[in-house]
């Protein structure tokens, strides 16, 4: 009963989740995810209005599919390299239990549909533990790109030390010959 009716308002659910997510970033940020719809030049926004929707859809299915855990990724890829902290990028998971009470109207009744969203509530908790995991992940990621370049940029200038290192030595030979 619940995910029928779940189903039935899943575009106000969406709208709402979506702008939900919004509201954690800061209002200029907010305004231009939310404004502009171009995928080029809103690729952020337009990933979430996506991939949020590929999510939602996946929950009202009895398992997590590959297609759910592709979306949950592209999501936690862009929350790690705007340097989120973990709550902080995981916390768009836990707003759809949110959006889905406010369209529901679920307060504290005690009807058929509240009883049966403690189990439909704990689909998205698995799914934020997921989306934790895929945080840290993505994040350690990013730590061994930054080490490697680090590690490059370090070797390119040992090189040029002994370079210089090299010609002076060779210039001083040059001038001790003389």
């Amino acid at each position: 009963m619940l995910e029928k009716l779940i189903s039935e308002k899943q575009t106000a659910i969406l709208d709402r989740w979506f702008n939900l997510i919004l509201e954690t970033y800061p209002s200029d940020a907010s305004q231009f995810l939310k404004n502009e719809r171009d995928r080029f030049k809103n690729p952020v926004g337009y990933t979430l209005a996506t991939e949020i929707k590929t999510i939602f859809q996946g929950l009202l299915q009895e398992t997590i599919t590959e297609k759910l855990h592709e979306s949950l990724m592209n999501i936690i890829k862009i929350q790690s390299v705007q340097d989120f902290f973990p709550s902080e990028a995981i916390t768009f998971i836990f707003l759809l239990k949110k959006a889905i009470r406010e369209e529901l109207q679920l307060g504290n009744q005690s009807n058929g549909i509240s009883l049966e969203l403690p189990e439909f509530e704990s689909k998205i908790d698995i799914l934020a533990g997921l989306a934790f995991d895929k945080y840290m992940e993505s994040r350690e990621k990013i730590f061994e790109v930054r080490i490697n370049e680090i590690k490059a940029r370090s070797s390119r200038l040992i090189e040029r030390l002994n370079l210089i290192s090299e010609k002076r030595q060779n210039n001083d030979s040059t001038n001790s010959n003389t």
